[in-house]
């Protein structure tokens, strides 16, 4: 089996600065949920009712800031949306879109550092999966989570030689500063989702 090669210095930064930021979404009253073996079928569906709002947004800024920047990073064969709305058109839910104010990339180190958080986000979803495949609902439409399926470690590892190849020196704390403030425009989003639901 091929070892896994240690993880490069940017990689350790962005891990180390959003730490904090990754637990509380952890812990969120939205997403808490989905580990949990009592999980309803109103839980997920909200849990990617709010994903689907988050990433409407933030893919709309990665995409338009690509566009700008032809040939920069291939984001469009990662897209998420398809997956959330095949998701929610299956459990009969239409998403509700609350005002999302994401970090919209100005640079380059920016958008390392917002594709950090979405492309992290996708190696988790794999977790999620595998817990929902395992409990009480295990035929929920799972898409979504499933993110790349087999090719979820080489689309990772992909983004990550990326990141390390346009991220050096100051720019290494520019990505950082991005991706945390990804992490709080999604709780950001998630509180306004409890509120709006009366979720606590």
């Amino acid at each position: 089996m091929k070892n896994e090669a240690p993880p490069s210095a940017l990689h350790r930064r962005l891990r180390q600065a959003t730490k904090s930021s990754h637990h509380v979404l952890d812990h969120h009253p939205v997403l808490a949920p989905l580990v949990r073996p009592d999980l309803s079928v109103d839980q997920y569906s909200n849990a990617l009712d709010a994903l689907h709002g988050i990433h409407t947004d933030t893919e709309a800024a990665i995409l338009t800031f690509l566009d700008q920047h032809p040939g920069l990073f291939d984001y469009r064969a990662r897209r998420k949306l398809p997956a959330l709305e095949a998701d929610l058109a299956v459990l009969g839910r239409t998403p509700v879109l609350l005002a999302a104010h994401v970090p919209v990339p100005q640079s380059v180190a920016e958008l390392v550092g917002i594709l950090y958080t979405i492309e992290g986000a996708s190696q988790g979803g794999q977790v999620i999966a595998r817990v929902l495949r395992e409990g009480p609902l295990a035929n929920v439409p799972t898409a979504f989570f499933r993110g790349y399926g087999p090719l979820s470690r080489q689309r990772w590892d992909e983004f990550l030689e990326f990141a390390d190849a346009q991220c050096s020196g100051d720019e290494q704390e520019v990505a950082a500063a991005s991706a945390v403030s990804t992490f709080e425009a999604i709780r950001c989003y998630l509180d306004a989702y409890c509120d709006h639901f009366g979720i606590q």
